[in-house]
C-alpha cells in the first residue's frame, strides 16, 4: 500500500462562507493563517470541495480513507458552542456523513474516515468532502458558528510502480525535476518499438501455428500412407509364409529325383523297343530275336533298380 495527501482543487459549493480554494489548501496540522469566513454568528454554515484523482485506486478496508479538516468558532468570545461534522459524497450526493463534535477555540482538526467501498467510482475521482457547521443558536450573546481554515482527504492506494510514486510525491511537494521529460519522451519512445515488436511477434506465432498445422497434416498424411503401405507388406508376407509351408513337406520327398531319373530311363528304354518294332514292321524286316533282347535287357534293369531301392 501507499498514501498520498490530496488538497482540494475546488470549491464546489459553501453557504456563509467567504474565500477561495486556495485559502484551506493547507494542510490541517499545520495550517497557515487562511479562513473560510462565515457571513455572522448566528447562521448554518457549509462547503463543499472536490478532489484530483489520486495515483492509484483508493484501497478497500475499514478506516483506510480519511478526510480531515481545520474548523473554529467563529466568535470566541460568545458563550455558545456550535458543532461541526464531515460527510463523504460523491459525484454532488450524499454517501455518508459522521456525527456532529462541538467546536471550541480558535483552531480544532475534526477528522472522518471511510471505506473506499462506499464509492461508485473505483479510482476516487468522484469523491467530494463536506465540512458542514451548526450555529448554537440561543441569546445574542450566545450565539456562535464556524469557519473553516483547511481540508485533506489522506489516500490509502496501491501504488503501480516506484517510478511513479517518486514522480507523485516530488509533483505533491511542488518541487521540479528538469530532466521528467526526458523520461517521459523515453518512455513514449520505448513504448512505440515495443508495440511494433509485440505485433511482429504475434504476427510470427500466426505464421509459426499455421505452419506447423501444414507439417502436421503432411506428417499424418504420410503416416497414413505408410500404415497402408505396411498393411500390404504385411498381406503379402502372410502369403510368402504359407507357400514356405507349404514348400517345406514337398521338399522333405527325399526320393523325388530317384523317381524323377526311373521314369526317365524307363521311358527312354521303352522308347527304344517301340522304334525298334516300328521299323522292323515298316520294312518287313521284323527281328524277333532284337525286339527280345531289347525286353529283356530292359526286364533286367528294372530288376536292378528295385533290388537297390531305387523302384
Amino acid at each position: 500500500m501507499a498514501s498520498e495527501r490530496q488538497a482540494p482543487d475546488a470549491i464546489l459549493a459553501q453557504t456563509n462562507l467567504s474565500g477561495v480554494v486556495g485559502d484551506i489548501q493547507d494542510d490541517p496540522d499545520s495550517p497557515d493563517a487562511n479562513w473560510l469566513t462565515a457571513s455572522g454568528n448566528n447562521v448554518n454554515t457549509d462547503a463543499r470541495v472536490s478532489f484530483p484523482t489520486p495515483t492509484g485506486s483508493p484501497d478497500v478496508g475499514a478506516d483506510l480513507q480519511e478526510f480531515r479538516a481545520e474548523v473554529r468558532e467563529f466568535d470566541t468570545g460568545q458563550t455558545g458552542t456550535p458543532k461541526a461534522r464531515i460527510e463523504l459524497w460523491e459525484n454532488g450526493a450524499l454517501v455518508r456523513a459522521r456525527s456532529n463534535v462541538n467546536v471550541s477555540g480558535t483552531s480544532q482538526v475534526i477528522a472522518f474516515t471511510w471505506n473506499a467501498n462506499e464509492l461508485g467510482t473505483a479510482d476516487g475521482s468522484l469523491v467530494e468532502c463536506k465540512v458542514v457547521g451548526t450555529k448554537s443558536g440561543g441569546s445574542p450573546s450566545s450565539r456562535n458558528t464556524v469557519e473553516v481554515g483547511a481540508v485533506e482527504w489522506n489516500v490509502t492506494f496501491t501504488a503501480g510502480t516506484t517510478f511513479f510514486e517518486t514522480l507523485s510525491a516530488t509533483a505533491v511537494a511542488g518541487s521540479t525535476m528538469s530532466n521528467v521529460p526526458t523520461y517521459v519522451e523515453s518512455l513514449a519512445a520505448t513504448a512505440t518499438p515495443l508495440a511494433s515488436l509485440n505485433l511482429k511477434m504475434f504476427v510470427s506465432l500466426t505464421a509459426t501455428a499455421a505452419a506447423i498445422s501444414t507439417i502436421t497434416k503432411k506428417m499424418f498424411e504420410t503416416l497414413s500412407a505408410t500404415a497402408a503401405g505396411v498393411a500390404t507388406i504385411n498381406g503379402a508376407k502372410f502369403v510368402q509364409q504359407t507357400l514356405s509351408a507349404t514348400a517345406t513337406p514337398i521338399s522333405t520327398i527325399s526320393n523325388l529325383p530317384t523317381f524323377t531319373e526311373t521314369l526317365s530311363s524307363t521311358a527312354s528304354a521303352l522308347s527304344t523297343i517301340v522304334t525298334d518294332f516300328i521299323a522292323g514292321v515298316t520294312t518287313g524286316r521284323l527281328y524277333w530275336g532284337r525286339t527280345k533282347s531289347s525286353l529283356h535287357a530292359c526286364w533286367r534293369w528294372l530288376h536292378t533298380k528295385r533290388r537297390k531301392g531305387g523302384l
